[in-house]
């Protein structure tokens, strides 16, 4: 591997030259097999007794979600620093990591305080090695961190020769096709239940592509779209009317949950709506929907939109699944590596939201679903999305939707 990988060295080892950061390669299991430029954050981080198994995991983490996110991504490891991404594709056509870091971006007794200060098992040697160390770590604004990405982005799509992400989404395509038609398949053959629609699954879909899983986003997709091909027997116009529907809900989750511009998003939709009315198969149907998926998937966390989509991805996720319960700023920061204060100015500065806005938004998104069962009160529903009073529940719904929780209801959501 370290041969195959040796093409890019060349160009890897002016980078650091130039930007004075240590640069490495990972490859597929975030194994390091080459490094360049001194690199004091990794000493401090093995001062501080952090495992290098662990190291392993964020880099193995990162190096597929680099290919996930569109080929530039920024992450921050559990020790607090900041590090950028991209692929690489070698002359066998094996796709490498490229990483440039780490790097530190928030204030240093602001470091040492979140992530070193509470480690009570150092021993009085080891703090003052490292306080030593960390006075010759580097800081760096938020403006360099991304001009950096975009240049390791540049260095190593010039040194693959090819676009690595490209091709990978290529060979992926070939893929959800297959995947596409035997879930149809498997549908045709087993599915029982054609009356009523599986809102459900609408609903994990919506969840899961909230926090960028595309995999489980298409498998979903899947399911449902076999649901409307054959709940429909086959007919074409009432297909595409339904496969339509679906596109506005999955548009205003990327527009509620990704930050995206709602003209935008708006935009892009009336052409989908345009296109859908041309398909005249099911197959045609169902490739073109996935496409869709995966671009809406993107938007919620494009890298060329959200800087630390690490985090921010983590804090979504945590979100999504505690909405119900109270959730506390100290608690949302734990998930993301960050001081709370930290967090709080990251969240929006990244996603133009406050991050207790936010959490508000998604509880009266699942707000909405529960309301349109009669059997639960007003009370239940508030109680079940993580608002403690109903009053303060109706204010929120009624601030983010312009009518009352008992109006939508009467209206069965019609607003």
């Amino acid at each position: 591997m370290q041969n195959q990988a040796s093409s890019i060295f060349e160009e890897i080892k002016d980078f650091s030259v130039s930007t004075g950061i240590s640069a490495k390669i990972f490859n597929s299991d975030g194994v390091e097999i080459m490094s360049v430029g001194n690199c004091p954050e990794c000493e401090l981080c093995r001062l501080a007794g952090y495992p290098q198994s662990e190291c392993i995991k964020t880099h193995k983490k990162a190096g597929e979600d680099t290919l996930r996110f569109g080929g530039k991504y920024i992450y921050l490891c559990p020790m607090g620093f900041v590090h950028a991404s991209s692929p690489v594709l070698t002359e066998k056509s094996e796709i490498v990591t490229a990483s440039a870091g780490p790097m530190l971006i928030i204030d240093k007794n602001d470091y040492y305080n979140e992530y070193v200060g509470s480690k009570e098992q150092l021993s009085d040697d080891s703090v003052a090695a490292i306080k030593e160390k960390l006075a010759s770590v580097n800081l760096y604004s938020l403006e360099k961190v991304t001009a950096y990405s975009n240049l390791l982005y540049y260095i190593a799509s010039y040194s693959s020769g090819k676009d690595a992400v490209k091709l990978l989404n290529t060979e992926k395509d070939e893929a959800g096709e297959d995947n596409i038609n035997d879930s149809l398949i498997n549908l045709k053959n087993g599915f029982t239940d054609r009356t009523e629609y599986p809102l459900y699954k609408e609903k994990e879909l919506i969840d899961v592509m909230s926090v960028g899983d595309r995999k489980n986003a298409q498998r979903l997709l899947n399911e449902i779209l076999g649901y409307i091909f054959f709940a429909t027997a086959g007919d074409i116009d009432v297909i595409r009317t339904r496969v339509a529907e679906l596109i506005v809900q999955l548009s205003r989750t990327a527009a509620l949950n990704g930050g995206v511009n709602r003209q935008k998003i708006m935009d892009i939709s009336v052409e989908y709506m345009k296109t859908i009315w041309t398909l005249d198969s099911i197959e045609d149907i169902s490739a073109w929907m996935s496409r869709i998926l995966s671009s809406f998937t993107q938007m919620v966390f494009s890298s060329k939109d959200i800087k630390h989509i690490d985090v921010i991805q983590k804090v979504v996720a945590y979100i999504n699944s505690n909405y119900m319960c109270k959730i506390s700023l100290d608690d949302i920061a734990k998930e993301g590596f960050l001081s709370s204060s930290y967090l709080s100015k990251l969240f929006k500065s990244e996603m133009k939201i406050n991050l207790s806005t936010y959490i508000n938004n998604v509880r009266v998104e699942k707000s909405k679903l529960l309301l349109l069962d009669d059997s639960l009160s007003i009370m239940d529903v508030a109680t079940m999305v993580g608002f403690e009073e109903q009053s303060y529940f109706s204010k929120v719904f009624r601030n983010v939707t312009g009518v009352s929780p008992g109006k939508f209801r009467q209206l069965k959501g019609h607003i």
